[in-house]
């Protein structure tokens, strides 16, 4: 990781820029947790009937929020730092999106080696693939959830049976009863790496 703060920017604003370089992103709760998205090989809780309290929000993917092609702007370390561009594309999802280019562009300044921001694309475009959501609320056996647990969610009304979610979000209701937010999961966002050199973007 290497790249510029700004001492005019605010530690929040300053972190979360860092945090870009790993995929890394800050969890509120009682204290504050740094989380790094990958594969997580973790017993996920179950989630069935038995244990849900109340109604089911499932949420399908906007299609505004699904790429088939990203860019980003990094600090080239070849190049001894100067601006530059990587644009990673998916001919598959392209296809399956009936050849629409569905593309954002996201800042990568603190990552300086192209390998890396080419993971980072490739992963951001898979992730954004899984985008289905649910809301629901859980008796007090889930009371330890925390933000980046997996669960296993099985629903007849929606068809699903066990599939896993990520935890995004937990709130503790005076019931103990506890509401979550959660985000499709699939180990194959991550697939297999293409960096070479595990020491490519520290600040040697």
């Amino acid at each position: 990781m290497r790249g510029n703060i700004s001492t005019a920017g605010t530690l929040y604003a300053n972190t979360i820029d860092m945090l870009t370089s790993c995929r890394g992103y800050i969890a509120f709760g009682n204290k504050y947790r740094l989380l790094i998205d990958k594969a997580d090989t973790s017993t996920p809780f179950e989630i069935t009937k038995n244990n849900t309290v109340g109604n089911v929000d499932y949420v399908l993917g906007d299609k505004k929020n699904m790429f088939n092609k990203m860019t980003a702007k990094y600090l080239n370390a070849s190049t001894d730092y100067k601006d530059d561009i990587v644009v990673k594309e998916s001919s598959t999802l392209k296809t399956h999106d009936n050849g629409l280019i569905l593309e954002a562009e996201i800042p990568l300044p603190f990552t300086k080696t192209k390998s890396v921001v080419e993971q980072i694309l490739i992963e951001e475009i898979n992730q954004s693939r899984q985008s289905h959501m649910i809301q629901l609320k859980v008796t007090v056996e889930g009371i330890d959830l925390q933000v980046g647990d997996l669960v296993n969610v099985t629903n007849e009304t929606f068809g699903i049976t066990a599939k896993t979610f990520r935890v995004m979000g937990t709130i503790i209701e005076p019931s103990s009863e506890v509401t979550l937010s959660l985000r499709e999961y699939d180990a194959n966002v991550y697939g297999s790496s293409i960096i070479t050199n595990s020491r490519a973007d520290d600040n040697d």
